[in-house]
């Protein structure tokens, strides 16, 4: 640097800001300016110390805000430890506490550099604000893009040209449309992040994701990006495969919904597919999975329990056999020790939760008449909400201070209708796609597949069985009582305590 060396100093290049904002506040949380203020008086010579020097291009460079207190505290800040301050741009001017004191003219130079600045960034940031709401005003009324080439990977943009104004419109890539639908089918027969993600790695399937220049070296070097678990639960929620759209905007940093959702993108799966994939998902919350390192597939993971300390109940082999066994009774913290073989629960449970239960369970619950579906009815309402919680924050941004309490109050109204239309439409999916015909056909196919040791069947029967079956809980009198239910609320349920002289039923 031109200005270091005509003054016979040091240039050391270890923190720079390349592009990083500051009207965020970006280089103070993320970026080179607040990990130097952080460095100041190390204890390692090498990091910057009390006397040295800080290059800035301008003043607006530490903050461009349209408070001016906030640049002048930062540069504060930086002058009470000792650093002086080089305005590169304006000819290498020097700023610290005694230039100050000697020139006071430059503080009305750092005051009108910061309102420049400030406002400047400010005037991008309306006009930012602007274009973007424009782009969703136009998609929501057309259904043309609203995010051009920023959309999921299984879409490309067609027919965008800036100097026409012409946005295009999105169409489906042909194989990774393919690997989307292949995934929530593996999804609607039970299998979890983990499984899928392992089928797809083994398969050299290669993840779907923007092959940027830090991605580029990793591939480069040999090290090629992987499927994870997590991300195959992202995609397995994300309504962006049956095209649904939520523009969002950011206040004070934050991402927060700016409108209702809005179906702009093509669908990639049937909508059918993804509330079916949804309800198995929803059946998995709080559950672990029912593998295990050996391969053994539990298929009532997640559901048993022990009737003496309500732990969970494992899996142990002993002497070439399969038992159930209280978790807590194995590390002596339970009276429990009753051992109750696997494939006997697992041979009654086929046998009757197929046919003969849910025969029994379709009986006793009550068939009343289909009422009207309150689901269009809670949609108006909740567009209606939010509409008007938009109107309240453009007051708000206006100056209109009691439109804050109006605004928490919307955001409670809010909450309630979305949790009354997530319940029901859970009804809603459960009625179209969990009815017992339905049920009993993957029943039979799986249970078929189930004598080949098919692991994807198991897997399957396994997510089957959370549908029918509620509890298996283990007593000290080596019984077990398995819980039987069609998952629907207020429903019946038929306990079988399995006993040594044959099965006991309770109707509940």
């Amino acid at each position: 640097m031109a200005w270091a060396a005509a003054r016979g100093i040091e240039f050391i290049d270890d923190y720079r800001d390349p592009g990083v904002s500051a009207w965020t506040g970006k280089n103070l949380t993320k970026g080179a300016l607040g990990r130097f203020i952080a460095d100041i008086g190390s204890p390692d010579p090498y990091l910057p110390q009390p006397g040295d020097y800080l290059g800035i291009e301008s003043i607006d460079r530490v903050r461009r805000s349209e408070h001016v207190f906030d640049v002048t505290e930062i540069c504060n800040n930086i002058w009470k430890k000792g650093i002086t301050t080089v305005l590169l741009g304006m000819g290498g001017i020097e700023i610290n506490h005694k230039i100050l004191r000697k020139n006071p003219g430059l503080e009305h130079l750092i005051v009108a550099k910061s309102r420049r600045g400030g406002s400047e960034s400010a005037w991008k940031s309306q006009r930012v604000s602007e274009a973007k709401a424009k782009r969703r005003k136009r998609g929501r009324e057309t259904g043309t893009p609203i995010s051009g080439e920023s959309c999921p990977a299984w879409l490309v943009l067609v027919g965008a040209d800036k100097q026409t104004g012409n946005p295009g419109h999105y169409e489906l890539h042909p194989e990774i449309s393919k690997i989307v639908g292949q995934i929530f089918e593996w999804a609607e027969k039970g299998q979890g992040g983990a499984v899928i993600a392992s089928r797809l790695n083994k398969a050299g399937v290669k993840p779907f994701r923007k092959i940027g220049p830090r991605m580029r070296k990793r591939i480069e070097a040999g090290n090629e990006p992987k499927w994870h678990p997590n991300v195959i639960r992202q995609l397995l929620s994300n309504r962006a495969v049956i095209g649904y759209v939520q523009p969002c905007k950011r206040v004070d940093g934050q991402r927060v919904p700016d409108g209702p959702e809005e179906r702009i993108y093509p669908r990639v799966i049937d909508e059918a597919l993804f509330e079916r994939v949804q309800i198995v998902l929803s059946g998995r919350k709080g559950r672990k999975g029912a593998g295990r390192k050996d391969g053994f597939i539990n298929l009532f993971s997640g559901l048993c329990r022990c009737e003496v300390c309500k732990k969970g109940v494992v899996i142990r082999r002993q002497k070439g056999k399969t038992y159930l066994v209280c978790e807590m009774a194995r590390h002596g913290s339970c009276a429990n020790r009753r051992y109750f073989p696997y494939a006997r629960l697992e041979d009654l449970v086929l046998n009757f939760a197929g046919v003969g239960i849910g025969k029994m369970l379709t009986r006793l619950t009550p068939q009343p008449e289909q009422p009207d579906s309150p689901i269009p009815e809670l949609e108006n309402r909740l567009a209606d909400l939010r509409m008007n919680r938009r109107r309240l924050m453009e007051r708000f941004g206006e100056g209109d201070e009691d439109a804050a309490t109006l605004i928490d109050k919307l955001a409670d109204q809010i909450r309630e209708v979305e949790k009354a239309l997530t319940e029901a439409r859970q009804d809603d999916l459960i009625a179209r796609h969990s009815d017992h015909e339905t049920f009993l056909n993957r029943w039979r196919i799986a249970k078929l597949k189930l004598a080949t040791g098919d692991r994807d069947a198991r897997i399957e029967m396994a997510t089957l069985l959370k549908q029918r079956v509620r509890s298996v809980v283990l007593t000290p009198e080596k019984h077990l009582i398995v819980t039987f239910t069609n998952n629907r609320r207020n429903s019946p349920t038929i306990k079988v305590e399995i006993r040594t002289d044959g099965p006991k039923f309770t109707i509940n």
